[in-house]
């Protein structure tokens, strides 16, 4: 209906974006149509469809969470860790074999093979023959024990391998060290195992050498400090870097003494 004389015309409706109703338009604020904001209270049942003067939120798909694994052990889905780490060496890396299990399980599974007397602790998947280095023990034993670290400190591998090096290499330097081997009881049983397991190797070295053989290897190899390997360098710089991933210097360790 037209106005009345002497009353003002009201302003012309625009019509609404169909664009806008489904989404966004691309014109933006340059659209000659309506966009409006004021959401739609009848929207998906609105009789007016895409001309509604109201605005029609469509709801958006969601995302599909991703399934989080269970533990093939207990059968649990909680947190899983890595059972062995990957180690970069001086001019190699050491691949984990990435395989997952929860805490708990690595470290109730390291200490049934050390109760079994196995000196050297495998990855608890079948048929996998990855080793578990005493840090990734030490790393799912922070996790199971729930072990409060030092102020400042973030609870990494890189963080344990540095601190299981300073306690085993020079533990006299090392604070709170026999609380430490307390919180990490598997750990360092491990450990000490491996360690024994090295010194059998070179009690079974020294009776199978002939004199002179003796007396090269006291020479010219070394022990490692950390897992008692025997190194021989041959040129280059002094630094030494063992397959545990100690670094050290070659010079400054004593020669080697082997059994009688």
């Amino acid at each position: 209906a037209k106005p009345a004389k002497g009353q003002p015309a009201k302003p012309a409706v625009k019509k609404t974006c169909k664009y806008w109703q489904h989404g966004e338009c691309l014109k933006g604020a340059q659209c000659p149509l309506a966009h409006p904001t004021k959401v739609c209270n009848k929207f998906p049942a609105c009789p007016y469809g895409d001309k509604c003067r109201f605005r029609h939120v469509r709801p958006r798909a969601r995302a599909a969470q991703p399934a989080v694994p269970d533990c093939i052990i207990c059968g649990e889905t909680v947190p899983l860790h890595r059972a062995v780490h990957p180690k970069q060496q001086e001019s190699f890396k050491i691949e984990s074999c990435g395989h997952q299990f929860c805490a708990t399980c690595l470290v109730n599974w390291a200490n049934s093979m050390l109760e079994q007397g196995k000196q050297t602790v495998c990855c608890p998947m079948a048929d996998c023959n990855a080793l578990m280095d005493p840090v990734d023990v030490m790393y799912a034993e922070h996790i199971h024990r729930q072990v409060v670290i030092s102020e400042g400190h973030v609870a990494t591998i890189d963080y344990f391998r540095s601190v299981l090096q300073a306690l085993l290499v020079e533990p006299s330097r090392t604070e709170h060290s026999v609380a430490m081997v307390q919180q990490y009881p598997t750990t360092f049983k491990y450990e000490s195992q491996m360690k024994q397991r090295y010194g059998k190797r070179l009690q079974m070295l020294a009776k199978s050498l002939d004199p002179s053989a003796r007396l090269w290897f006291q020479e010219n190899t070394r022990s490692c400090p950390q897992c008692q390997v025997l190194l021989h360098k041959d040129g280059g710089c002094d630094t030494v870097q063992c397959r545990c991933g100690r670094a050290f210097s070659f010079s400054s360790l004593p020669s080697l003494t082997l059994p009688a």
